[in-house]
């Protein structure tokens, strides 16, 4: 359950890394590097 607690406070707060947001940013990155 803590585990639970603390995913609800970092969604919360805004700190939570889902894997489509990490998924976007990584391609966000490479076409700023690729051009």
């Amino acid at each position: 359950m803590a585990k639970i607690e603390a995913i609800k406070q970092a969604i919360a707060s805004g700190t939570y890394e889902s894997p489509e947001k990490l998924q976007s940013a990584i391609d966000g990155l490479l076409r700023d590097v690729n051009g």
